[in-house]
């Protein structure tokens, strides 16, 4: 599997572990909500997270790279709120 693949697939674990705890909050959310939210088996889950809180700092962690991103974007630009309104991830 390559890098971007690994990556991907990390991304749909987080998204669907964000909708779960989103729903339910972090303590009613088991491994198992997240991997039938993911489609993934639970081998698969602690293949890429080694436990449910490492899941949850991840959400946080993809948040803040995306989010730096942006911002690197957007000050480079003559009008930075410009930058920020042209959001490329949505």
């Amino acid at each position: 599997m390559s890098r971007r693949q690994l990556a991907a697939k990390r991304r749909v674990i987080l998204d669907a572990a964000a909708g779960c705890f989103a729903r339910d909050g972090f303590e009613k959310t088991s491994t198992a909500d997240i991997c039938r939210a993911a489609g993934i088996s639970s081998g698969s889950l602690f293949h890429y997270f080694p436990s449910k809180r490492a899941v949850f700092v991840g959400i946080f962690e993809a948040d803040n790279a995306d989010n730096e991103e942006l911002l690197a974007t957007a000050v480079e630009m003559a009008d930075p709120w410009v930058g920020v309104l042209a959001d490329p991830r949505q």
